[in-house]
């Protein structure tokens, strides 16, 4: 070979190895990047594990506060039942009063008349 191919040929390895060695910087910063990610993805799982529990449970505490709010509202029903007794009790006595009222003023005329007739 002569001595000019020999220099081409060392000057293409010399490039190569170059290039090999600069290759491998960069896979090296590669196998970096990916073991973040790889750490930063087994974060998320954990966080992404934790968001799921709490969901569970919020939605555990959305159910017993939606039993809670049939509850209350069967009660308000119940109460609202009983108002309107009380209501219809109070008019009952209500009336009751006022026929007595008015019986009593009847009774009262009656007799002041006899006592008018009496005196006479």
């Amino acid at each position: 070979m002569s001595e000019e191919r020999l220099e081409r040929l060392e000057n293409l390895m010399m490039d190569l190895i170059k290039m090999v060695g600069a290759n491998n910087a960069v896979v090296a910063e590669m196998k970096t990047d990916v073991a973040g990610l790889k750490t930063d993805v087994a974060g998320l799982k954990i966080d992404v594990a934790g968001l799921k529990t709490d969901v569970a449970g919020l939605k555990k505490t959305q159910e017993l506060f939606r039993e809670e709010l049939f509850t209350q509202s069967a009660r308000m029903d119940d109460m609202r039942k009983d108002i309107r007794e009380i209501k219809e009790r109070l008019f009952d006595v209500n009336m009751n009063a006022n026929y007595a009222v008015s019986m009593a003023t009847r009774h009262d005329k009656e007799i002041f008349i006899m006592k008018e007739k009496l005196s006479l």
